[in-house]
């Protein structure tokens, strides 16, 4: 298996943290009534979403899970909030497990939280075809056929 570089770990890492992300939001949005989709279904997403995004590395997971879990009990916007809290506390510990291995990454953002251009994993450039031989046999076709006519 190849090594990951640093840049493919921020760029991971930083996608996992948008995908937990959504939890937080859809708690606050339930809480808040701005969500009018069926709470039992978004109950079960929810879940497994969490069992997809968490991690074993992941400390603050089972704190995240029980939050979501008092979520389900109340409701309310306090707990809501606190979910939005815990889901904020896994992304930032993911942060601290990736510097801890492989240094800062603070530099890999811009002032908007975006990974700057140079660091984005981007497919290989592609080769220019190499130039396409049938026309030069034409051309030099048409040339000899030109200087044969007029000799």
């Amino acid at each position: 298996m190849a090594t990951k570089t640093k840049s493919f770990i921020v760029s991971q890492t930083k996608r996992a943290n948008n995908r937990l992300k959504v939890v937080g939001e859809t708690c606050l949005n339930l809480a808040q009534g701005r969500d009018t989709r069926q709470p039992e279904r978004v109950q079960k997403q929810l879940a497994a979403r969490l069992d997809r995004e968490l991690t074993p590395s992941d400390l603050a997971g089972p704190a995240l899970r029980d939050a979501v879990e008092a979520f389900w009990q109340s409701r309310g916007e306090d707990a809501a909030i606190a979910v939005y809290e815990q889901v904020r506390h896994v992304q930032s510990e993911r942060w601290r497990q990736v510097e801890a291995k492989h240094g800062k990454v603070s530099h890999y953002f811009d002032a908007f939280g975006q990974i700057k251009p140079h660091y984005r994993q981007s497919a290989a450039p592609k080769k220019k075809p190499p130039p396409n031989i049938g026309y030069l046999m034409l051309l030099v076709a048409f040339v000899l056929t030109i200087v044969w006519w007029l000799w």
